[in-house]
């Protein structure tokens, strides 16, 4: 059992030298860094797409949490997830949580059905500090605790623009937005 065990230490050892034994090579770190980048997209080819429709006006913090048996149906269109967001914002869906890199888009929708995207933005960039848009795009979570079995695992968003973001941040904000959530779900956390 022992040579066993120094067998595999040696392969190994051998693989940690050959590796780098490439990147000690001239320009290979280019090459590193392309093979990680095709490698995420690889992976990011099992994820499905996402829409997000959101009434137009709708401002606020927006919730989806998802593996809820008393939430919307999954929905597609074109092999797309849709997330049709409701008036307080906060979706329960019957869709499993994706994580990862994943193509998002986010609309407003108007009373005819016209959908007009959404810019998603960053706190930090130089844009117009009034321009509505998507802030905070992918940050995923979990109200309770996440080794409980009915804990809710959820995605966050805001529409706003930069000047009202910190806004959604504060006690009173957070505070209020939970219980809406506790109500929606019956979950206490």
């Amino acid at each position: 059992m022992r040579k066993d065990l120094a067998q595999v230490d040696l392969v190994e050892l051998v693989q940690v030298e050959d590796i780098k034994i490439i990147i000690k090579h001239k320009n290979m770190h280019l090459v590193f860094y392309f093979l990680t980048f095709f490698s995420l997209m690889g992976c990011n080819q099992s994820k499905e797409k996402e829409i997000y429709l959101i009434q137009s006006g709708f401002k606020g913090k927006v919730n989806v949490i998802f593996n809820n048996a008393k939430g919307e149906p999954t929905k597609y269109e074109n092999g797309v997830r849709i997330y049709e967001i409701p008036k307080d914002g906060i979706l329960l869906t019957q869709f499993k949580v994706q994580e990862g890199l994943i193509k998002r888009d986010y609309y407003y929708v108007d009373g005819s059905g016209k959908r007009n995207p959404l810019k998603i933005m960053t706190d930090s960039e130089n844009t117009n500090d009034s321009e509505i848009g998507i802030f905070r795009d992918g940050t995923i979570g979990v109200y309770g605790d996440s080794n409980d079995k009915n804990s809710l695992t959820y995605q966050e968003f805001y529409v706003t623009d930069k000047n009202k973001l910190e806004g959604y941040f504060t006690d009173e904000s957070i505070n209020e937005f939970n219980k809406r959530v506790q109500v929606k779900t019956g979950y206490k956390f």
